[in-house]
């Protein structure tokens, strides 16, 4: 489950939002994809906000890699199809 970031929002939850919901945010996490807002202090949503500015990119840029990987094996698994005919 990962780093607790306040309440019972965790890591995994945030990166998730991060890849695939496009939070960029402490408040587009806890106001508009969750509403975990409503259960944070002021104390926590600070530290949800430093935690996020400190692992958003890495966090995407490991998702891209992965993406690409994925899309490159599809290519050459698709390449090697095509040649078998």
């Amino acid at each position: 489950m990962g780093l607790c970031l306040g309440s019972n929002l965790f890591q995994f939850e945030v990166e998730y939002l991060i890849k695939h919901e496009w939070a960029q945010t402490a408040d587009d996490v806890l106001w508009r994809r969750t509403n975990m807002g409503l259960r944070l202090s002021p104390e926590e949503t600070e530290i949800l906000g430093t935690w996020m500015t400190d692992q958003r990119h890495q966090i995407l840029l490991k998702d891209n890699k992965r993406v690409n990987t994925t899309r490159l094996t599809h290519h050459i698994q698709g390449s090697r199809l095509k040649t078998n005919y």
